[in-house]
């Protein structure tokens, strides 16, 4: 049933692409955003790598837009959106840099969030030169922004292991296990 679904959108593409070439790019972006779309659940918050293929198609499409324009001034917005853009990928590629500041960054956009919290006291424990008092805290937060997930409660008692303190470990181990 799935695979007739989508053999009568692709057909249904072919006839829309055949009759109305401008909605090539629409229908396309649309496709390719889809898999990614809040309809689905991600875990994954750095989202930005599955924008490459929307984006693909929708450029198709303000190049037709563009097309309708007079030259001086579709070169004029040409020039002013990559300079834009380039000032865009500039500063995400500054929050990819390192992977503390790409999961600070998603602690800072998802606040409510328990994997980035669990990722960033990952990455401050691998740099190490960070006070534990920062991933303890990270950690705490993950744990009370749900606490019936024991992966912040197992993450707890590592790092209370790693700190030489067996009760506590002890503690959020079984707790973790409940």
């Amino acid at each position: 049933a799935a695979w007739g679904a989508l053999l009568a959108l692709i057909a249904a593409g072919g006839w829309l692409l055949r009759r109305y070439r401008e909605i090539y790019w629409r229908l396309g972006g649309l496709l390719l955003l889809a898999p990614t779309s809040s309809l689905i659940p991600l875990a994954d918050l750095t989202a930005e790598r599955r924008m490459t293929l929307p984006l693909l198609s929708l450029s198709l499409g303000i190049g037709l837009l563009l097309q309708r324009l007079p030259r001086k001034v579709g070169l004029g917005v040409v020039l002013a959106g990559s300079i834009a853009m380039g000032a865009l990928t500039w500063n995400r590629t500054q929050v990819w840099t390192s992977e503390e500041s790409l999961w600070r960054d998603a602690v800072e956009k998802a606040p409510d969030k328990v994997r980035p919290k669990l990722q960033l006291a990952r990455a401050l424990e691998l740099r190490g030169a960070v006070s534990e008092a920062e991933r303890l805290e990270l950690l705490e937060q993950a744990r009370a922004l749900e606490p019936d997930n024991p992966i912040p409660l197992a993450e707890l008692g590592v790092f209370h292991l790693r700190r030489n303190e067996p009760a506590k470990a002890l503690e959020a181990f079984e707790a973790a296990q409940r």
